[in-house]
């Protein structure tokens, strides 16, 4: 109402009739939906749990260690891989001062000889990436023997006790 007559206010408006107008394009888009954050925390490679180092109702910043598997295994590989590389390396660089002294002898040298000595270096490189490969992945191995949060969480639930036995996932 208009506070000073009294009387209702009038509000004029057009009116149209409404058309179809032609469909909108469509267009699908396909791709994965997970969720940015939230459930249960697992392990990658299943063994026995040696610590938990959080509690329910605990804040935990991502990247903060919160249990751990026993790593005494891991730990030995890495030694065994670590050592198998370090007797790789020297065999190949033995392989390769041989080769360059064979070399040196220029016609002295039999092809034999010198060809020998290509084929150690080359079979002995080839060990040598092997060796490599077993030592990352006894690194990764023993890296995921540490469950960490990956992202910012109180921590509603811990499913596990020290000493349980779990598998992976």
């Amino acid at each position: 109402e208009d506070a000073v007559s009294g009387s209702a206010a009038v509000t004029r408006v057009r009116v149209e009739p409404a058309l179809a107008a032609p469909a909108l394009e469509s267009r699908r888009y396909v791709d994965t939906v997970r969720a940015a954050d939230g459930g249960p925390a697992a392990f990658l490679e299943g063994g026995r749990v040696s610590s938990i180092t959080v509690s329910v109702g605990e804040t935990v910043e991502q990247g903060r260690v919160v249990a751990t598997l026993d790593q005494r295994g891991p730990r030995l590989a890495l030694q065994e891989t670590r050592a198998a590389l370090a007797s790789v390396d020297e065999q190949l660089a033995q392989a390769e001062r041989e080769l360059a002294r064979v070399a040196r002898l220029g016609d002295a040298a039999t092809e034999q000889e010198l060809d020998q000595r290509r084929s150690a270096v080359l079979q002995l490189s080839a060990a040598r990436d092997r060796a490599a490969a077993g030592y990352a992945n006894a690194q990764r191995r023993l890296d995921e023997t540490e469950l960490v949060a990956s992202y910012d969480a109180v921590v509603t639930a811990v499913m596990v006790e020290e000493s349980t036995v779990v598998a992976a996932g």
